[in-house]
């Protein structure tokens, strides 16, 4: 009698395995990035782009993968308020993960970047770098808990107007006159344009455009502008 064996599985060798196999593994095998205490005064715990890629880096190698990343869209808009000026930068960033061994065999996603400072300050370089964290974190689940990085330690910053939104104040003003300004910045109790909050600015901008629609109206705060 004789005893018959099971055919052994077939070896699979790495470079048959696709880049969704492959990403299979690396999170498989990698684990998660633990946060930095905050640092430069941030009060939260937070995960270092530092950390992040040293952390993959190794299982990028062992397991054929590699990525990069072109930019999609940028956006830089200025914030003024009463005390300075703020830079906010918007990028959308395409990137892309490859199979080294066969690298029309990739994943493309798109994440998007926000990131509000002073002028020179890096912004732009600030928000590449939260790009590429947050999609590496979130690609290989490296998440160990939820981030706190949103948190803005200078509110003032999203309370005024925005240079365009500012802008069109300004010239809508400079049409309907000094007066018809005076008496605007009355009702909605504010002493300057640019003590204009954002959550004014909706029924603001309804009014001048209503203002600026009626030529009656622009001429007489016009006239009234002129004294």
């Amino acid at each position: 009698m004789s005893i018959q064996k099971a055919p052994a599985k077939p070896r699979v060798s790495k470079k048959t395995l696709n880049v969704y196999q492959r990403l299979h593994k690396v999170i498989e095998e990698c684990g998660v990035v633990e946060k930095t205490d905050g640092k430069g005064g941030v009060p939260f715990q937070f995960h270092a782009i530092d950390d992040v890629v040293a952390h993959l880096r190794p299982f990028l190698i062992r397991h054929g993968l590699a990525f990069f990343y072109t930019l999609e869209d940028f956006k830089a808009t200025t914030i003024e308020t009463p005390k300075k000026s703020y830079l906010a930068i918007e990028k959308e960033i395409r990137f892309s993960l490859v199979n080294v061994d066969k690298t029309e065999d990739c994943i493309t996603s798109t994440e998007r970047a926000h990131v509000v400072g002073t002028f020179g300050d890096h912004g732009s370089g600030k928000a590449t770098s939260y790009a590429v964290k947050t999609w590496l974190l979130n690609m290989f689940m490296l998440r160990g808990q939820s981030d706190a990085e949103n948190f803005s330690c200078d509110y003032e910053i999203n309370k005024y107007l925005t240079k365009g939104e500012l802008d069109f104040v300004e010239e809508s003003f400079a049409k309907l006159g000094e007066k018809r300004k005076e008496n605007a910045m009355k009702a909605y109790g504010f002493l300057s344009t640019k003590e204009i909050r954002r959550d004014a600015f909706p029924s603001l901008k309804r009014d001048l455009l209503v203002a600026l629609s009626h030529p009656k109206t622009l001429e007489q705060g016009a006239g009234n502008g002129r004294g």
